[in-house]
């Protein structure tokens, strides 16, 4: 039984090198202008921005939006803790200009494929998306709504989302 598990624990892990790339999305990276949204900032400073994927249609009638998540800090011992320990809930200077995003962004249900643009939104406000603060005491910003506001107005604006087109947030 044991070397059962042992060889399906070797044929997921040679399937999943082999293959892995499939699973998921690839989504570009983005951030967001600073003139235009200034104070979409990640705890520590740095540009917020999304990943996503475009449509395979000229004319997308389907936004996904999902905001990653991440836990919070509250206070300087633990906000300085995390950002050491999680240094990319915090900052987006370690951020690729690609990501696999999985999970929603799985789906292969054909007519969501071909008329959406997958949006994912990385984790860097430390705040439950709700925060707008620079809190100098601790020396980090809180600005998780800046980041949503930020988000839904750049997909409005670049993708020219209107009437009769489907954002799922």
């Amino acid at each position: 039984l044991q070397m059962i598990a042992f060889l399906h624990s070797i044929v997921l892990l040679f399937l999943f090198s082999c293959f892995g790339q499939a699973f998921g999305r690839l989504a570009r990276f983005e951030s967001f202008n600073t003139t235009t949204y200034p104070l979409a900032k990640c705890n520590d400073g740095s540009d917020a921005g999304i990943y996503f994927a475009n449509s395979s249609s000229s004319q997308p009638t389907n936004f996904m939006i999902y905001l990653s998540s991440g836990g919070w800090c509250y206070d300087a011992k633990s906000c300085h803790e995390r950002f050491v320990t999680n240094h990319e809930l915090m900052s987006s200077t370690g951020w690729g200009s690609e990501r696999n995003v999985q999970g929603i962004f799985d789906s292969d249900y054909e007519p969501l494929n071909e008329n959406s643009v997958w949006v994912n939104v990385p984790y860097c406000s430390s705040d439950g998306w709700m925060g707008n603060l620079d809190n100098e005491e601790i020396g980090f910003e809180f600005r998780g709504h800046e980041i949503v506001k930020a988000t839904l107005e750049l997909v409005k604006e670049r993708w020219n989302v209107g009437k009769g087109d489907t954002v799922i947030f």
